[in-house]
């Protein structure tokens, strides 16, 4: 009668290790690019023009994130804003802020906040060389329309900016003929490479 207790005892045991087995392997493991709902905090809203964020958990060396400038659809400036590398390709956890700040109504910099497993990157970017006004231009905040974000051939969409006849967020903003329909784009993505 003992023995048939016991080994009840470690068939449950065994069931339920595989069971949690199971299930960290299927949802533990799992990679994501989610928005952060930075609507509701009004910190962001004293510091900044226009923000927004996203957390994330990716099997990579490095995470980088992109501001792109494109005069219809030629490349006119793509700038580093922030990344994080690391020695060797491993699944993190991390998470990245953004927020415009301005100065008599122009935007002056791009504020960045970059955290991955404990590493920190903080950068400021000058946006008065864009060569137009990102505070006056259509806007699409691509967090706040899709959780969880979408890739676009690698490539995790934050925000856009245009100017121009027409705005499109359908697609894939990358290809030439969205960005020949507005005289300036302006788009910060994210990366894992």
């Amino acid at each position: 009668m003992r023995r048939k207790g016991i080994l009840v005892i470690v068939v449950v045991l065994l069931v339920a290790v595989v069971v949690l087995g199971y299930i960290y392997t299927i949802h533990g493991n799992r990679t994501y690019v989610t928005a952060i709902d930075t609507t509701q905090d009004s910190h962001f809203h004293i510091l900044f023009h226009r923000h927004g964020g996203v957390t994330f958990r990716q099997h990579s060396e490095r995470v980088r994130v992109y501001l792109a400038h494109y005069n219809q659809e030629e490349l006119v400036l793509h700038e580093l804003v922030a990344s994080i590398e690391t020695v060797g390709a491993y699944t993190f956890n991390g998470s990245f802020i953004w927020g415009i700040t301005t100065e008599r109504g122009q935007a002056t910099e791009l504020r960045t906040k970059l955290v991955r497993n404990g590493a920190m990157s903080l950068n400021y970017t000058d946006l008065s060389n864009l060569g137009f006004d990102i505070t006056t231009a259509s806007t699409a905040g691509f967090s706040a329309l899709t959780s969880p974000l979408l890739s676009q051939e690698g490539r995790y969409v934050l925000h856009l900016w245009q100017s121009g006849l027409s705005f499109r967020t359908d697609g894939n903003v990358f290809y030439p003929e969205q960005l020949r329909n507005s005289e300036h784009t302006v788009i910060l993505y994210l990366v894992f490479e």
